[in-house]
Parts: C-alpha cells; sequence; structure tokens
C-alpha cells in the first residue's frame, strides 16, 4: 500500500479483515469504489497481482512482462523493474515532458507500461485485465448548488477525510503559504482538535516569498509556524535527490525542491504526512485560463456560458495541438520529430475531447472544466509532489 487509502473512516493497513473477504474481480472493484484519497495498493495472492489505482492516478504502478517467469512483474517503483528493461525511451512519455513539461500516464521506458487510473488490473500469467470502477457521469452535478449548502458540503467532506487520515494523531502538519487555500486547510485541521503545526517556506528572493502573509494567517488562527528558509543552495543539493535512483522520471518542476525542504522539516518534527492547499485551483477553477475571454460580471459571464454549444465548449477545454520552436528543439535533442510528437498531440486531443463529449451537451462549461481538472489530477502530483517524497523514501506523505 502507498500512499494513505481512506476505507470505512480509517487509513486503510495491510492487516484489515477486508483483505480475507475480497475473491473475485468484482469484489475488488466494488471494494475501490470505497476507496478514498491519494494510494495505489498492490495484492499479491501467489496465483494472481491484482493493482488498484486511485482515479487520478497520482501514485503510479508499473508492469513488464518477464519471460524467463512466464509473467508479469508488478511494482509501484520504476526502479524495481530497471534490471530487466532494454533501457530504450517511450516516445509517448517524450512527447508528453516535451509538449507539457512533465510526466504522462506512460513510463520513460518503453517496455515497462503503466497501470490506468480508476482502475482494478488483474495480472495472472500472460493476461492483463483492468476493471475500470470509476464512473465520471455519476459523479456530475449539473444543477446549480446554493452557496452555503456547497459551503458546508465541503466543510463535511474535508473534515471526514481529514478526521480519518488523523484519527488517534494530537499533532498534525500543514503547509501554510500566504494563500486562501492553504489557510483554509489549517482552519479545517484547527477545527478538528488537533495541534497544528504551520510549515511554511521563506525564500531567499523576496518578491517570491509568502513568509509574511502566512505568519498573519497563523497568528489570526492561533496556530504554531515554523520557517523553512529556502536558498539557492537548497535547490542546488535538491536536484541530485529529484533526479536520482528513486524517480521514476526527471523532475522539472522548480516548486519540488521546496516541497523537498519542507518535508525534511516535517520529519523534523515527528510528522509523517502535511496537509497541502494543493489542486483547489482546479478544483475551484482558480486559473486565469477558465475566465479569459469572458465577462468579468458574473451575471454577463453566466448568460455568455449557457450560449455555448458543444463545440465551443470542448474549444475552450483543449487548445488545438501547436509546436512551438523551443519544443521543437528539445525533440530533436531526443532523438525525435515534430511531425510525429504533432500526430501525437492530434491523438490526445482527440481522446480528450471524446471523452467529455459525452457530457457536453447537457452540463455547463465550469463543471466540465472541474472535471476535466479532476481526470488529469495525478499528473500534476506525480511531477510536483511525489518527487520529493521519494527522495526522501516515502517517510513524508504530502495530503492534497
Amino acid at each position: 500500500i502507498r500512499g494513505l487509502p481512506v476505507f470505512s473512516g480509517a487509513v486503510l493497513s495491510a492487516d484489515h479483515p477486508i483483505w480475507d473477504q475480497l475473491r473475485t474481480v468484482q469484489d475488488y472493484t466494488q471494494f475501490a469504489r470505497r476507496l478514498r484519497g491519494q494510494f495505489s495498493i498492490i495484492v499479491d495472492t501467489g496465483a494472481e497481482t491484482l493493482a488498484i489505482t486511485d482515479f487520478g492516478c497520482s501514485r503510479p504502478i508499473f508492469y513488464q512482462w518477464d519471460p524467463g517467469r512466464g509473467s508479469y512483474r508488478v511494482s509501484p517503483r520504476l526502479r524495481d523493474l530497471m534490471a530487466t528493461s532494454n533501457g530504450s525511451f517511450s516516445k509517448a512519455a517524450l512527447y508528453f515532458y516535451a509538449t507539457r513539461r512533465g510526466i504522462g500516464i506512460e513510463p520513460f521506458y518503453s517496455d515497462v507500461k503503466g497501470v490506468l487510473p480508476a482502475t482494478v488490473t488483474r495480472f495472472q500469467g500472460a493476461r492483463v485485465d483492468s476493471t475500470v470502477y470509476l464512473d465520471w457521469g455519476d459523479l456530475l452535478e449539473p444543477k446549480p448548488i446554493a452557496p452555503q449548502m456547497a459551503e458546508e458540503r465541503f466543510i463535511e467532506i474535508a473534515s471526514e477525510y481529514l478526521g480519518a487520515i488523523y484519527r488517534g494523531a494530537s499533532k498534525v502538519g500543514c503547509l501554510l503559504s500566504g494563500g486562501t487555500d492553504s489557510a483554509l486547510m489549517a482552519w479545517i485541521l484547527r477545527s478538528l482538535g488537533k495541534d497544528v503545526v504551520c510549515l511554511t517556506a521563506d525564500y531567499h528572493w523576496a518578491r517570491y516569498s509568502e513568509f509574511a502573509e502566512a505568519s498573519s494567517h497563523a497568528a489570526a488562527l492561533g496556530l504554531r509556524r515554523e520557517r523553512v528558509v529556502i536558498t539557492l543552495r537548497n535547490h542546488a543539493e535538491a536536484f541530485r535527490g529529484l533526479n536520482g535512483e528513486f524517480q521514476n522520471a526527471p523532475c522539472c518542476h522548480s516548486q519540488s525542491a521546496s516541497l523537498l525542504e519542507l518535508g525534511k522539516a516535517a520529519r523534523r518534527e515527528g510528522l509523517g504526512s502535511v496537509v497541502t492547499g494543493d489542486h483547489a485551483d482546479a478544483l475551484f477553477l482558480g486559473f486565469d485560463r477558465y475566465f479569459r475571454g469572458f465577462p468579468q460580471a458574473f451575471e454577463e459571464y453566466a448568460a455568455e456560458i449557457s450560449r455555448l454549444t458543444a463545440s465551443q465548449k470542448l474549444d475552450r477545454l483543449y487548445g488545438k495541438p501547436v509546436l512551438t520552436r523551443d519544443r521543437e528543439e528539445l525533440l530533436s535533442a531526443l532523438g525525435c520529430t515534430g511531425k510525429e510528437c504533432m500526430e501525437w498531440q492530434e491523438m490526445l486531443y482527440t481522446q480528450d475531447c471524446a471523452r467529455m463529449r459525452a457530457w457536453a451537451d447537457t452540463v455547463p462549461l465550469p463543471t466540465l472544466q472541474q472535471l476535466d481538472g479532476q481526470v488529469w489530477a495525478g499528473i500534476g502530483w506525480q511531477n510536483i509532489f511525489l518527487p520529493a517524497t521519494q527522495t526522501m523514501e516515502d517517510r513524508v506523505e504530502f495530503v492534497s
């Protein structure tokens, strides 16, 4: 078990009695539907191996055919499979890296595959069977919800989840920046009656630091705040670890180096996990791109999006594939051609549009935008938070 899966109001453990009740793939699928959180689970029964991923694949699971054994090798760590890999790169992974500045679902090596999100995948000899356990359509709410009801429901969901993760813990950690999202998480943790330690990055470059704002938030909430100084030296020292043997792919996100220092501070405080405000911008439409080109006044905005056709909504969700000069130069350095990459981008664009088309006629644009953020949630997590966790050999879990 990797990550912190929550089952029946508590963090799932390997000795939970539920494992004795699971026999068939259908049993595992029903079980997976009840799981919450960021996780990957691998069950080896001796006769078969079952792999369960969360809805966004924030914790990847890799598999590779082993001709000597006549079966697949399955692991949550890419390095476990490297001894028998041919070492050749996957073109799809290189295209994703060059065009999206990170990794996708496909691992970096052509003879290693990744288990898809929200699936129960069964490995038995030469057979691989995947069952999707999540239907996004069941979760979409096309009707407006009153703000007060939405607020109460959000607090209820977040409190249930965080309460399950920290059941029995007296001291908990929160990565407190200068923003709204992390301050809200700190407030919810406090409302659970926990001793909250707020860890705040204070950057050597003053124009990037949110230390003053975070200090103000901590004071307003009456919480202890620990300062974690981040300098250029920290970034230089982090580079080797973030691109070392524990990683699944090159780590190219600058935030990961800061997270590594924050994770070390959490360990010094005796914390095995810390809560973040991450992903709120995708869930609650906090990015500028969601509203670019629309009227700023809410009534005018609402009226304009109500007139959008399904095709116009899809155009707002996914821009047509392009290949800039700098990306083409990077692809050339990686031994790939721009033509191949454009074909791959167009295929991905078609797949994204096809996935959303089922709801585009009836669901409003903001809901589609939120859904798209959830579909790709794990990819952002793998690129930013997971490298820091893996550098620390899974001793600190960042909770989104």
